[in-house]
């Protein structure tokens, strides 16, 4: 088992302090937005920690380095192997889809310049047949 404070990890890890610290420093809010970001970012990173602890709890005698191992000799083996990894990557990324979340609710100035855009819209771009936004 490779160790997992190595080399490129450490380096990660710095760079996401730094970056964090940036956030911090220059945060207008004192702090208010970079700690809700990291409640964001933190709860996808615990459900992906929690899933790992959970896979190594109801199938413990199941190495997955001995099956990667074992598949990465073959095509076909390697092609699932490709595609299982796929699968993780996605399923990671849609644990931070939640965290991308936009308002229901259309600001006031846009409503007051909303007919103006869509003057112009249907000035300069008559072919546009959908309206950009609705006013309701």
């Amino acid at each position: 088992m490779k160790p997992v404070f190595n080399k490129r990890n450490i380096i990660l890890i710095a760079l996401a302090l730094l970056v964090l610290g940036i956030k911090f420093a220059t945060d207008p809010t004192a702090g208010a937005v970079t700690t809700e970001f990291l409640i964001y970012v933190s709860t996808p990173i615990l459900v992906v920690l929690i899933g790992h602890w959970l896979r190594k709890i109801l199938f413990p005698y199941i190495d997955m380095g001995d099956l990667y191992d074992k598949a990465i000799k073959s095509p076909i083996g390697s092609g699932l192997v490709f595609i299982g990894m796929c699968l993780v990557v996605f399923g990671i990324y849609g644990l931070f889809g939640p965290s991308a979340r936009a308002q229901d609710i259309i600001p006031q100035n846009a409503k007051v310049l909303m007919p103006q855009v869509l003057e112009q819209t249907e000035k300069y771009w008559p072919e546009l047949t959908k309206k950009p936004m609705s006013l309701h």
